[in-house]
């Protein structure tokens, strides 16, 4: 089964937590220069936020394989990854020989947004949203700044994705 490079290998690609007994320890790591928020997607898949992440810190997660994590900058709502991917699975954990449980790194990193993208992001930070139609840009630029990061239209994207390739491999 091909893997989805946005979400990674999840059975059932349903964005949600699947119940489980087998658990993860993961060490989640902001990279970035942004307040990173973890969120947990669960039974239902309705995203339940957890301690946000300072810029060059980490935060110790015990949590359980089929458990899927997305990531967002606390303050816009843009996107992050977790190691290169939008959904973090977690894997099998280990306990070590002194009975600890070994925590995996998780690198949190920017996307490469695309210049539109980019250029959002920063007249949304520069210009006041009741002056957006006032920018000499056009209608569709000035609808798209008005449009922010909504991360349940977000979810139901990547689901749409996860299910055209699943309905590809028939």
């Amino acid at each position: 089964m091909p893997e989805n490079p946005r979400v990674g290998s999840h059975e059932g690609r349903e964005l949600r937590s699947a119940r489980s007994r087998a658990r993860s320890f993961a060490l989640l790591c902001n990279y970035t220069q942004r307040l990173a928020r973890p969120l947990w997607l669960d039974f239902q898949g309705v995203p339940v936020p957890y301690a946000d992440i300072p810029s060059q810190r980490a935060l110790s997660i015990n949590t359980y394989v089929g458990h899927p994590w997305l990531f967002r900058d606390a303050t816009t709502g843009d996107r992050l990854l977790a190691n290169r991917r939008d959904v973090f699975l977690p894997e099998l954990g280990n306990i070590g020989e002194n009975g600890r449980p070994q925590y995996v790194p998780i690198k949190i990193t920017l996307p490469v947004y695309t210049l539109v993208e980019r250029c959002l992001q920063v007249t949304r930070q520069l210009v006041p949203k009741e002056d957006f139609e006032q920018l000499p840009i056009p209608r569709s630029l000035q609808q798209e700044l008005a449009r922010v990061p909504d991360l349940q239209r977000e979810l139901a994207e990547l689901r749409r994705s996860s299910a055209q390739e699943d309905g590809s491999e028939h």
